[in-house]
């Protein structure tokens, strides 16, 4: 066999811990995306767009979760009790775990690869995002909203900040809370907040050089970056570190299933493993 029948109970005895650990930490994955879904959803929501909805996303890890906690008990309980049914099933769980993670793992770098910054549209919905956005730049720290504004003065930012104090805190930083400004755009605005404020952007299809919604005392990513290409690139890097935490668990679980199935088919892991080692005794004795 590939190792001694100890090393080999040890082996997948660690296996059915670091596979019950994996399921542990895939219900609190699972809670966190939850959680991070609903917000998103919320925010996006907020902004009018209703064609993105991410609900679906969490119930793949309540599922995976509760199927690693199965697969595991039954490699502990079959290490244990010598049970060829319960590795056999903690084997299959392996395989099936293997070609998962590995399906999985070509599947979110490929949906990575599709997300393209330069495709912000002209539907309805940016449209509204956009014209929110040169509302705003026409109004805050200009002559009608002065603000306060104690970063560095540059050229870009000259453009958009007109009027501003460096010393009276008191001024708006945020075009929320200018004078006039329309409160049927409050949600929207709040969305555009958490956004800008996440991914340190402003703007959405056209980039601005401060923010409008969250501080203009905040720095955009580059002095230039919308929260389109912010929102983008999120999801790309999320996709794509994604794939390779699953393609590293396929080539965990590709080792987990070679290495159970030598305990499985080892001869110590049978009713008849007395009488093999009692003849390959006698055999050496003659």
């Amino acid at each position: 066999m590939c190792l001694p029948y100890g090393c080999l109970k040890c082996f997948v005895q660690l296996e059915g811990w670091l596979t019950f650990v994996i399921g542990i930490l895939a219900i609190v994955a699972a809670i966190i995306v939850t959680v991070i879904q609903k917000s998103f959803d919320d925010a996006i929501k907020d902004l009018g767009i209703t064609d993105i909805n991410t609900s679906a996303i969490i119930v793949p890890f309540w599922i995976f979760a509760a199927v690693v906690i199965f697969f595991a008990i039954s490699g502990l309980c079959g290490a244990k009790h010598r049970s060829k049914c319960l590795l056999a099933i903690f084997n299959l769980g392996n395989i099936c775990l293997f070609l998962a993670f590995l399906s999985l793992s070509i599947v979110a770098y490929v949906i990575g690869s599709f997300f393209d910054v330069s495709n912000c549209s002209n539907s309805s919905n940016e449209l509204q995002i956009e014209n929110l956005y040169k509302m705003s730049e026409s109004t805050l720290c200009k002559s009608s909203c002065e603000c306060y504004y104690s970063e560095k003065m540059t050229k870009e930012v000259e453009l958009a900040v007109k009027s501003y104090s460096a010393t009276d805190k008191t001024k708006p930083t945020r075009v929320q809370d200018c004078p006039g400004f329309d409160s049927k755009y409050k949600t929207q605005a709040a969305a555009l907040q958490l956004m800008e404020e996440k991914w340190q952007c402003s703007g959405w299809c056209t980039p601005y050089p401060i923010q409008q919604f969250n501080d203009v005392n905040s720095n955009v990513k580059n002095h230039n970056y919308p929260c389109y290409k912010g929102m983008i690139e999120y999801f790309q890097n999320m996709f794509t570190t994604t794939g390779s935490i699953l393609f590293s668990l396929a080539a965990l679980f590709g080792v987990m299933v070679i290495l159970t199935c030598c305990l499985c088919c080892h001869p110590h892991n049978s009713n008849k493993g007395s009488d093999y080692y009692t003849r390959l005794a006698y055999t050496a004795d003659s």
